[in-house]
């Protein structure tokens, strides 16, 4: 509405709001547009009047029985209703009489000429009202099952959230002897750790259930006075409470969606090198990187932001939660993943929506990565069984095998040499990283010389530069990411990341490598310098991958036993 037009309206409806108290306004004199001060009021009609439409009233009505005209200020049509300040502006203590759309805010006369003159959609709360009664009736009562629901669902998930602390503590207390006989010379460390991490569970529920009880006091304050204002209530105050109402359900779903945020599952935080609690807790985080940062060449920290989690869980006829042991972006944008445990592969979104479609193993997938648009390699390797599947994936999700490359090794993580050359990790061979192209011929690093072990599975991964002729290999045990030249046999070692993962390359020839023992990300500069370390907020990162356009991360984990992974 037009700014002088609500300056009218608000003179008009403010005129008598003296100290407070507002006087009722003549209502066929504002049918007319003119401002008049009710003297009467029709029991009959319900409408106030003054005195020259009093008059007249009482002329044309006095044939009619039942009508009763009384001084405008006997007219009690409603028993009191105590809104204990909610229908006053708590900076100038005057009772609402505007609500503005564009801002949805409540406002009285002072607040309406000095906050919403130039608003072009602030109404009398009176008009409004009337026009919504039924339907802000309706609102109420939604709102109050809403809000109900709100509060039992937090109550629901917090007791679950004790109950799955107890059923951690009993799996410690089941392993406990085996976790002194392991490793005894740490027992005063392990107990100590325990201890915290129990008194940190404890302040966090705490937290958490007075926050609930806080939110549940102040819905119950709103709901007590409900049934008086929707029974006894005028259509203004109902309109008031049902705002407030409103305000208080986004409130409530705000404090829910924080309380329930990563509580799928209770996380344990022990920092053990065996971890024998052999918990199985898989999800999948999505992260988009620093644009700024990702479009330059330089070698700066990157920062993550939070995109979408998901968690994993058993579809169809699988019986054990996927672990997920690989995964890698497809040119468009949606991202592939092997099931370690029911030896499959699967496709996601870019918003983490897991498809029907997969495609089954004869035995268990070891890594997955993506090359030219969208084919994958997926080395599948255990048994009798050593192999690099090269499939395709179609719009609509089918994954369809092309070619199996039978391999003289096993093989565990795969990465991009170029176009039609891999790299895999490999375990029981003293060759810990070799080369197979797509028509199956293998070859060695001629010019690196390996650390001089052999691995067992799932104690070394790899990834390559190719722009920089560079093999990272991880060795888990000892704590160590080598970094080797290919082409002059130089190498260096990066020894700062506690318990290594799996890695991959990103912006700006950037490596990021994933640290088990510190729930992170480390990001590594081609030259072997650590650039930053993300925080994840994950229990035991497992596997990296960067989309083509270096834009987003995804990363999954897993807090299973690694050491007998299948």
């Amino acid at each position: 509405m037009a700014t002088g037009g609500f300056d009218a309206t608000l003179l008009e409806c403010g005129s008598d709001a003296v100290g407070g108290r507002i006087g009722s306004k003549c209502e066929p004199c504002r049918h007319r547009e003119r401002s008049e001060v009710a003297s009467w009021f029709c029991k009959t009609c319900k409408i106030y009047m003054c005195d020259d439409c009093g008059d007249v009233h009482k002329v044309h009505m006095k044939n009619v029985d039942g009508h009763q005209i009384v001084a405008a200020h006997e007219s009690c049509v409603k028993p009191d209703v105590d809104m204990k300040g909610l229908d006053q502006c708590n900076e100038h203590k005057r009772v609402f009489m505007f609500h503005c759309e564009d801002h949805e805010d409540l406002c009285c006369e002072i607040c309406a000429f000095s906050r919403h003159r130039r608003c072009d959609n602030i109404h009398e709360i009176a008009k409004v009202a009337k026009n919504v009664r039924d339907v802000e009736r309706e609102n109420i009562r939604a709102s109050i099952i809403t809000a109900s629901e709100v509060i039992t669902k937090c109550k629901e998930d917090q007791l679950n959230n004790v109950v799955r602390v107890e059923e951690i503590i009993k799996e410690i207390d089941i392993y406990k002897e085996d976790l002194l006989k392991k490793i005894e010379e740490a027992k005063a460390r392990i107990v100590s750790e325990m201890t915290s991490h129990n008194t940190q569970e404890d302040e966090r529920l705490n937290t958490r259930r007075n926050a609930a009880e806080n939110l549940k006091k102040e819905l119950d304050t709103h709901l007590a006075m409900s049934d008086s204002v929707r029974k006894n209530g005028t259509v203004t105050e109902i309109f008031i409470l049902n705002h407030i109402l409103k305000r208080t359900q986004d409130k409530a779903s705000q404090t829910l969606n924080t309380l329930l945020k990563n509580d799928n599952t209770v996380k344990v935080g022990l920092k053990i090198n065996e971890n024998i609690l052999n918990i199985k807790f898989t999800d999948v985080v999505l992260f988009s990187l620093n644009k700024t940062q990702v479009d330059t060449v330089q070698q700066r920290p990157l920062s993550l932001e939070l995109v979408k989690t998901l968690d994993l869980v058993n579809t169809g006829n699988d019986k054990r939660k996927p672990f997920c042991t690989g995964l890698d972006f497809l040119s468009d944008g949606r991202i592939v993943a092997v099931d370690n445990y029911n030896w499959k592969c699967f496709i996601l979104s870019d918003t983490l929506k897991r498809f029907d479609a997969f495609y089954k193993f004869k035995t268990n997938p070891r890594d997955v990565t993506s090359y030219s648009d969208n084919n994958i390699a997926v080395t599948v390797s255990y048994g009798d069984i050593r192999t690099i599947c090269l499939l395709t994936v179609d719009s609509d999700n089918t994954i369809t095998l092309m070619k199996t490359l039978n391999t003289s090794n096993y093989c565990d993580s795969i990465c991009l040499l170029n176009d039609r050359t891999f790299v895999v990790s490999t375990w029981d061979d003293p060759r810990p990283a070799r080369m197979i192209d797509v028509d199956g011929k293998e070859s060695d690093f001629d010019n690196v010389k390996f650390p001089g072990k052999t691995y067992k599975r799932g104690e070394s991964k790899c990834a390559y530069i190719p722009s920089r002729d560079t093999l990272v290999l991880i060795d888990r045990l000892v704590h160590i990411v080598y970094m080797y030249n290919t082409v002059s046999g130089k190498n260096r070692e990066v020894k700062a990341i506690r318990e290594p993962k799996s890695a991959c390359v990103g912006p700006a020839k950037s490596v990021f490598v994933c640290s088990k023992n510190t729930n992170s990300v480390i990001q590594v500069s081609p030259d072997g310098d650590i650039q930053a370390s993300c925080g994840v907020d994950m229990e035991c990162p497992y596997a990296v991958a960067v989309s083509r356009d270096g834009s987003r991360m995804a990363v999954i984990n897993s807090a299973v036993n690694t050491y007998g992974e299948d």
